[in-house]
This record gives structure tokens, sequence and C-alpha cells, in this order.
């Protein structure tokens, strides 16, 4: 008998065996295919594609994109609400100048002691600094109130005391509204 030849995939020896017997039987089939399981085993031109892990690596790209945008949309979200809370805080200081001219008109000049007389009449509640959620503006009435450099008897000065506009750069007890000048953001 000659060379057997090459069958595609087999060695050449197995090739042989089956060619010279001249039929396939079990035996045979069985060779070529723990043959054939071998070499797949030892090959690593065309791994299989590993397929674990893939739920844990998209919950941690999720994760991380979320933080990622947390991170660059967080600061400016701060940023933008400290500046609400600073023009609501005006439009409070405002409303407290427009009711202490009303309740001056009312009283022949006079500015109340408090601001807590100006209620109901002429604000329906005591104000709120929005970035200090309590009522935390003052009043200060007459020559001696600050910034009354003119010492007129008729002036008065209200301001949003304590430090919290100070994301936002503004000083301690900063902004302020006084009869002379309106509303002060800086020491003048």
């Amino acid at each position: 008998m000659g060379r057997g030849r090459q069958v595609w995939g087999r060695p050449r020896e197995l090739s042989r065996l089956v060619i010279q017997n001249g039929r396939k039987n079990v035996f045979d089939r069985e060779v070529a295919r723990e043959s054939r399981i071998g070499r797949a085993m030892q090959s690593t031109d065309n791994p299989a594609p590993k397929r674990h892990g893939t739920l844990f690596r998209l919950a941690f790209y999720a994760v991380a994109l979320i933080g990622l945008a947390a991170y660059f949309i967080l600061p400016n979200y701060l940023r933008a609400r400290a500046g609400d809370n600073l023009l609501t805080c005006r439009t409070q200081l405002k409303n407290i100048g427009i009711a202490l001219t009303a309740y001056a008109a009312d009283h022949q000049g006079k500015f109340p002691g408090r601001l807590e007389e100006l209620s109901p009449d002429y604000l329906v509640k005591q104000p709120k600094c929005p970035a200090a959620n309590t009522p935390n503006y003052t009043l200060s009435v007459g020559v001696d109130a600050p910034y009354n450099a003119e010492k007129k008897p008729d002036y008065f000065f209200v301001a949003c005391s304590g430090e919290h506009h100070s994301d936002v750069g503004l000083e301690p007890n900063f902004p302020a509204l006084n009869s002379v000048q309106g509303l002060i953001e800086r020491t003048p």
C-alpha cells in the first residue's frame, strides 16, 4: 500500500489508518474525534471569548459615568443655587425697604424699632433669607445706624446678618439696604 493521502485536519497517521482499512469503524471515529479535541485544546490561536463578569463591568461603567457627570455638574449646580439664594435675599430686602417706607409714611416719618412691627399690615409674614432659612434680617434706624455718615434722623439700614452669602463672594452681613443708597452688596 502506498502513502495515505493527507485528509484536511487529521494527522497523517490517522489518515493512513482510515484509508488503509477501507472502511471507517467506531474506533477510527473515536480516535479522530479525540485527536481533533486534543489539538483544539492545545491551540491558542482562536480562544473562545470569555464572557465572565460582563454585568459587573457594565455596572462599574455606569457608576463611573454617573460619578463623572456629578463631578462636573454638581459644582455648577451649587453655584447656581447660591446665586438664586442671593437674588431672593435681595428681593426680600427690597420688599422690606418698601414696607419700611410705607410704615414711615403712615407714622409721621418714623420707622419701626423692629421688623416684627411690619407684619401683618406691611408684610404678610416675616421674611427669611433662603440661604439661612431663618428670619435673620436686622434693622437699625436713626442717627446711630451703620453707614449713616450724614447722621440723618430718618435713616434705616437693613442687613442679612451672618455669613450666609460668602459662597458667592459677599462679606459678612451683606447684602444690605439703606434709605440713602438702596441695595448695598459691599462695604461702602
